[in-house]
């Protein structure tokens, strides 16, 4: 059985006082005052989406739409990229996505 690893893009800005972070491929996203806890919390929501998509439909993310277009825009203009492969508190999940990470300035 072989298995395809996907890639979801994240693209991190500043909105006014907030910190968001924002999924391309669902429209799942979080907000915070600083980056740990905006990562802390955007990990509670991928686990949480990943976890009942799974269990409702046998597979990651399921019914869970793309983000809107103006977030895929403010992607091709981001200052920077880091990959995770695959995120790291899914890996041991056999078709665990990987995280491309983005900083739009």
């Amino acid at each position: 059985m072989t298995t395809e690893t996907e890639t979801i893009r994240v693209i991190v800005f500043r909105d006014n006082e907030m910190w968001v972070a924002q999924c391309l491929e669902y429209d799942i996203g979080a907000q915070a005052k600083d980056i740990d806890t905006l990562n802390a919390r955007l990990e509670v929501v991928l686990r949480g989406e990943f976890n009942a998509s799974m269990e409702r439909h046998g597979k990651p993310f399921a019914g869970v739409d793309r983000a809107p277009e103006h977030f895929h825009v403010m992607w091709e203009h981001r200052t920077r990229s880091l990959d995770l492969k695959p995120a790291p508190w899914m890996s041991k999940h056999e078709n665990a996505p990987r995280l491309d990470y983005a900083l739009v300035a």
